[in-house]
């Protein structure tokens, strides 16, 4: 009897194996395949973001794709190593056309609805409109590498900021800079710190610029981002996930599953998940990333996050999309981040570009975001780049940077801003001057 209730058992399980496996063919003949994220960017983020350019990562999650086995890939963008201008950057620069993105057309006309209740943004952006892969470890004698920590703020662009600023900056005389872009769309200062942490470091660079705060304020989908990672070790889901699908089947029922799962409304997950960053951790974060930087002498510069709206009148779609929870007090939220990155102790290593504050009262403001209120247009990526640059030249170090690779910058701040003081340490938004 015992032999019969195995051998039935048995044959069960091959009839269903069968099943799955005919049904598996069926997808692959047909050519059925759903593109979707990695699992955990939908886990996470709460939404269904279709970048072909994300890998999953044990570590960070997600990350950009075309990385060499155990590194990161960087967004690529020309001859950035030896400082020239790429025609196609200095183009959209020069004539002023709107930038092609993508992110403001994506959020806005192709937002789909999710059972009457909200808009979930479906971002598909083409994989070749982005240039992802890895760049030189080696240092180059008398060359200033600098590192932009970031989201897609910080990624997105034709050129994106830190390109800009690279060919800013390697205008002047007697510069030699380069810069890598290491912003990835979606990313926290969770997963910025692991990224500087685990991958980064090897790079040895002079300088790091943090760009961080918006997604650390969105809602989580389950549990905020830390609590994806058990005792310093990624959640074991992660690697089971990233081996199921690679099945036609399994890929089709997680988009399914997905869908269902989204169709709860954004108070609740704000009940159930909270911020993916909660405010104590985002300042946990930010003081980590300063005290492994300055650990490996490296001086951290700490970008507060502009927006693009008035509390008045903030974007809707991001409390439609479940992003946040009530917009009317997204300004606010908001402000507090930036408050925690303007209250970083400064140290010998440290500094902050309140860009916030930088572009409070500039009439041209409207002019440096895209609809969505957050991204920038190439206005804005000028803008940003040459507040951050104006800075850099400015600033002393405190005595600091002169020892590292401060004499060049000192003497290029007397040539170039003969007039202008030196930046000081963001506190409160307070930018003060040193003498």
């Amino acid at each position: 009897m015992r032999r019969k209730r195995g051998r039935n058992i048995l044959f069960s399980m091959v009839a269903v194996l069968l099943v799955f496996t005919v049904f598996e063919v069926l997808l692959r003949i047909s050519g059925i395949r759903m593109s979707r994220a990695p699992v955990v960017i939908e886990r996470i983020m709460h939404s269904e973001i279709r970048y072909d350019w994300l890998v999953e990562d044990s570590q960070l999650f997600w990350k950009l794709r075309n990385a060499p086995p155990g590194d990161v890939a960087f967004r690529l963008e020309g001859d950035s190593r030896t400082g020239a201008s790429v025609s196609r950057d200095q183009t959209v620069l020069d004539s002023g056309e709107e930038d092609d993105s993508g992110m403001d057309d994506t959020m806005e006309k192709k937002s789909e609805p999710v059972s009457g209740k909200r808009r979930m943004p479906v971002l598909a952006v083409a994989a070749d409109r982005y240039e992802t892969g890895p760049l030189p470890v080696a240092r180059r004698p008398g060359v200033t590498r600098m590192i932009c920590l970031g989201d897609s703020c910080t990624f997105f662009g034709h050129p994106s900021y830190p390109r800009r600023l690279e060919i800013r900056l390697n205008s002047l005389p007697g510069q030699s800079w380069e810069v890598y872009n290491a912003g990835v769309p979606g990313y926290t200062s969770y997963q910025g710190y692991h990224l500087f942490k685990t991958y980064l470091l090897k790079y040895r660079p002079d300088l790091v610029t943090v760009f961080f705060g918006w997604n650390d304020h969105w809602l989580a989908s389950q549990m905020p981002d830390a609590a994806y990672h058990l005792n310093g070790r990624a959640d074991s889901r992660l690697g089971m996930d990233s081996l199921l699908r690679h099945l036609r089947f399994y890929d089709l029922l997680s988009v399914m599953l997905f869908k269902v799962r989204h169709r709860i409304g954004p108070g609740d997950r704000d009940a159930a998940g909270g911020f993916r960053v909660p405010l104590d951790d985002f300042r946990h974060n930010m003081n980590a990333i300063q005290e492994l930087a300055a650990g490996e002498g490296i001086h951290t510069v700490f970008l507060t996050a502009p927006a693009g709206f008035t509390p008045d009148n903030p974007p809707q779609y991001l409390e439609e999309s479940g992003f946040f929870p009530d917009v009317s007090r997204l300004a606010a939220v908001h402000e507090e981040y930036n408050n925690v990155v303007r209250s970083i102790t400064a140290t010998q290593f440290s500094l902050c570009v309140d860009l916030e504050r930088e572009m409070e009262n500039d009439p041209m403001k409207p002019s440096y975001f895209l609809k969505d209120g957050i991204h920038y247009t190439p206005a804005g990526i000028e803008r940003v780049s040459r507040i951050i640059g104006d800075r850099l030249l400015d600033w002393r170090m405190h005595g600091i940077m002169e020892e590292t690779m401060g004499a060049e910058l000192h003497e290029l701040a007397e040539f170039t801003h003969p007039q202008t003081p030196a930046g000081r340490p963001c506190k409160a938004g307070d930018i003060r001057t040193l003498e």
